[in-house]
C-alpha cells in the first residue's frame, strides 16, 4: 500500500510539473487575437436579377486608373461584379435624378447612342433616368439599362436602324 501511495504522489508531482511547464509556455507566447472581418453590405443593381439587391463587398479595394474599385457579390444570385467605390459613396440615384430637369437631359430616341452615366428624358413616360449599363439583346441589337425616377429600371433599345433590320429580314426571306 505504501508503494501505491508513493506511485500516486509521484504521478501527481510529474503531472503538476508538466502543467506548470505548459502554462509557462502559454505565458511566453503572446496570445493571437482572432479577428473576424466585419462584412460590409451595399445595395446595388444586379444585372442578373434586373433589380436592386443586397451585395457583400469581398476582397480588398484596389485602384484602376486612380479610381478605387472592389468586388461585390449579390447575396441572392451569388454573381459578382466590379464596383466603383467613388460612385458608391456619391449620392443615391434618386437624389441624383432630382437635381436634373427634363430640359437638361438628353431626349431618348431608339436611334441614338448613349454612354453609361448619361441622363436621359423619356417623353412618352415623362420620366428622367440615368443609363446604368449597356447590353446586347438576343437578336444582336443594342440595349441600355436605365434607372428611372418613377419607373425604376427599364431596358431600352439604342442604335436601332430600321433600314438595316428591314434589309436583313428581306434578304433572309428571299434566300
Amino acid at each position: 500500500m505504501a508503494r501505491k501511495k508513493k506511485a500516486e504522489e509521484l504521478e501527481q508531482q510529474t503531472a503538476s510539473a508538466n502543467g506548470e511547464e505548459q502554462t509557462q509556455q502559454q505565458e511566453e507566447q503572446p496570445k493571437k487575437k482572432r479577428r473576424r472581418r466585419r462584412k460590409k453590405y451595399v445595395m446595388l443593381f444586379s444585372p442578373f436579377l434586373m433589380k436592386e439587391t443586397k451585395h457583400e463587398l469581398i476582397g480588398e479595394p484596389f485602384e484602376i486608373e486612380g479610381v478605387p474599385h472592389q468586388w461585390a457579390r449579390c447575396t441572392k444570385s451569388r454573381h459578382s461584379q466590379l464596383v466603383n467605390l467613388e460612385l458608391l459613396k456619391s449620392k443615391s440615384s434618386q437624389e441624383q435624378l432630382q437635381q436634373y430637369n427634363p430640359e437638361d437631359a438628353i431626349k431618348y430616341s431608339p436611334t441614338k447612342e448613349f454612354k453609361i452615366g448619361d441622363v436621359i428624358y423619356h417623353e412618352q413616360w415623362n420620366d428622367i433616368g440615368i443609363v446604368r449599363q449597356k447590353a446586347i439583346t438576343s437578336s444582336g441589337g443594342y440595349a441600355i439599362i436605365v434607372e428611372f425616377e418613377k419607373l425604376k429600371t427599364k431596358k431600352l433599345i439604342e442604335k436601332f436602324n430600321p433600314d438595316a433590320t428591314a434589309e436583313s429580314h428581306a434578304s433572309s426571306t428571299h434566300s
